[in-house]
């Protein structure tokens, strides 16, 4: 199993590479009032709407600073993943388009299930609910992120 992997912080996390639609730098939002304060926003890519969560923010963190290679990771609709979702056992995100700010991108990993473990109760400061997974790598431990309980609220 492929993993896209990105940075919250000094913290590495990961998602199925199949759920991602694109990576971008578009940092300008329209501010959604009396929504989630860890709802960054709205914007529109190429005509679909996106709303944009700020992930540390989501994960109990401070605010993200936006930096240079700060990016929105945006996540495809269980539209767009209806034809993979079966054969490849990746779950259902939901019907609206989503995006997470990132402070950075990292690399596409390459994950046997076995090297998967269950998520501990916690990881640092973030909730179990938040994490499907761990993974031991050589130099970091990535964290599989569980983006349905992620984009619910």
């Amino acid at each position: 199993m492929q993993f896209t992997t990105f940075y919250v912080g000094k913290t590495l996390f990961g998602v199925n590479i199949l759920q991602v639609k694109e990576i971008n730098n578009q940092m300008k939002y329209t501010p959604v009032p009396d929504s989630a304060d860890f709802i960054k926003g709205l914007f529109n890519l190429r005509g679909q709407i996106i709303t944009i969560f700020d992930l540390a923010k989501r994960l109990g963190r401070n605010d993200t600073d936006i930096q240079d290679k700060t990016r929105n990771l945006i996540l495809k609709t269980d539209v767009e993943t209806a034809l993979i979702r079966s054969s490849n056992k990746i779950e259902e995100i939901g019907h609206d388009a989503v995006g997470f700010i990132i402070d950075r991108i990292g690399d596409v990993i390459e994950v046997e299930d076995t090297d998967i473990q269950s998520a501990p109760a916690n990881v640092g400061d973030i909730s179990k609910e938040f994490i499907k997974g761990v993974v031991e790598l050589k130099d970091d431990l990535l964290i599989i992120l569980n983006v349905q309980e992620i984009i619910k609220f």
